[in-house]
């Protein structure tokens, strides 16, 4: 059985970084099934770059103290 291409990863590109707004984090495409619509492309190439340009772009990251 074939692994199902998400919907993200047909819109940006498979394992790229974007920013979940529905997660409130950085991770990358093919994770979960959340609409393109909530998610933004970013430039990062690893999860530390990832969560840099959220902060740098304002983005609020999800944090449970």
């Amino acid at each position: 059985m074939a692994d199902k291409v998400t919907e993200d990863a047909k819109k940006f590109g498979a394992d790229v970084w974007v920013y979940c707004r529905q997660h409130l984090r950085p991770h990358q495409t093919g994770w979960c099934t959340v609409s393109v619509d909530q998610k933004v492309l970013l430039e990062a190439t690893s999860a530390e770059a990832a969560y840099a340009e959220c902060k740098q772009k304002g983005f609020h990251i999800y944090s449970h103290k």
